[in-house]
């Protein structure tokens, strides 16, 4: 299975967008628990755990 979130950068499946540039994409999520929730991904793939990340990130 690809990656959902590397599939949402590419395009190949669909978000509503709120932000993006050159590293970073923001889309609305399609289960908030609350209305307006944001989720906020780097366009790079990384399948590491969040708190393995650089630091730059």
């Amino acid at each position: 299975m690809k990656c959902v979130f590397c599939e949402i950068v590419s395009g190949n499946m669909p978000c509503h967008k709120v932000w993006e540039d050159e590293n970073f994409l923001a889309f609305l999520s399609i289960f908030p628990n609350t209305e307006g929730v944001t989720v906020i991904i780097p366009k790079k793939h990384y399948s590491s755990y969040v708190f393995d990340l650089p630091r730059n990130i």
